[in-house]
Formats: structure tokens, sequence, C-alpha cells
């Protein structure tokens, strides 16, 4: 967790789509060992799903992927929402890097990769998402409305607001600038 996020009491959330076996156990539980909240996809076809129902601050997503392809699965994303996208990826060479940046992609990690420069990017894409310059307040109270960035939801007059990731990003900007 980013010292911003821990203060404010929250989690990043990571939607992780690869294939590998191996290498996603390893990932997750290194993400997870360091207070990220992690959901792995393992197919292209399903991964949008999961983004659209998880809602998270970053994906991670390799280019090679069984059911639909990383960069089809990244332009369906950038279609419908606004997340910051890191492809992870055995594919190194320069059109491939370009080919994914132009295509969507926020960052572009080659494999292998140090789990550490992996971590630092999640936290760098998270933190410019959330547009951090310093610690929030986790709950934020303006009349009937309620903001607790801590669960990532929102009440009115008590009854709970079904919200995108970007709606309530913006919510919650617009409740600390109240008054």
């Amino acid at each position: 967790m980013t010292s911003e996020a821990a203060e404010a009491g929250e989690t990043i959330r990571v939607v992780y789509v690869e294939d590998d076996e191996r290498l996603a156990r390893l990932t997750v539980q290194y993400l997870r060992s360091h207070g990220l909240d992690v959901t792995l996809v393992t197919r292209g076809d399903q991964a949008l799903g999961e983004v659209l129902r998880v809602h998270p601050d970053v994906v991670l997503l390799d280019v090679m992927l069984p059911g639909l392809s990383g960069l089809e699965v990244c332009r369906q994303l950038r279609e419908r929402l606004d997340v910051p996208i890191v492809m992870v990826t055995a594919r190194g060479e320069e059109a491939d890097r370009v080919m994914g940046l132009e295509g969507g992609a926020d960052d572009y990690i080659v494999k292998p990769f140090s789990s550490r420069e992996l971590l630092a990017r999640v936290r760098s894409q998270a933190r410019r998402r959330r547009g951090q310059a310093g610690p929030r307040a986790a709950r934020l109270e303006v009349g009937p409305l309620v903001v607790d960035s801590g669960a990532r939801s929102a009440t009115l007059d008590g009854k709970p607001l079904a919200l995108t990731t970007h709606e309530f990003n913006l919510l919650r900007v617009l409740a600390e600038r109240s008054g």
C-alpha cells in the first residue's frame, strides 16, 4: 500500500490478466503480501467483465491470452473505462511496446520482470489515477451525501449509489471541494 493509500485507509485494487499459472501465482502472492487486493483472470475473453465487476485502480494485462488478445482487451477497456492499464508481456520488441502504448496502455513492462519494479509501477499508476498529492480524509460527509474512500462507496440519504470508478473518483473530488 502506498503511504497515501495507507493513511487514507485505501487498498489498491488490481485486476491481473495472465494465463501463465506459475507466474500469476507468484505475482499475485507478491502483490498481496504488499497489501494490494488482486483479482486474477486467466482468459482475455473474461477480462472485461471482471474489470467492470471489480472497478480496479490498475489493470495488469498480458498480450498473448487465450480467448481474446490483450491488445483487444485493452481496446475494449479504453472504450468503456478510464483505468490505468499496464501491459505485462514477453513481447519486448520496440514495435510491440509502441503498439501496446498506442493501443491504450499507460505503461509496459517486459517479462521477465522484477516484482519490486512491477509493484512500484502499480503504485505509481494508482497514485496518478487517484490524483493524490497527499493524504485524504477516508470519509467525507456533505449534507445527505457520504463518500467513504476506504470502502470506495457512496450513499445519498443512506441509500448506496452504484458508481463506476470514474464516477466515484469524480464524486470524491467534488465532495472534497464542497463549500
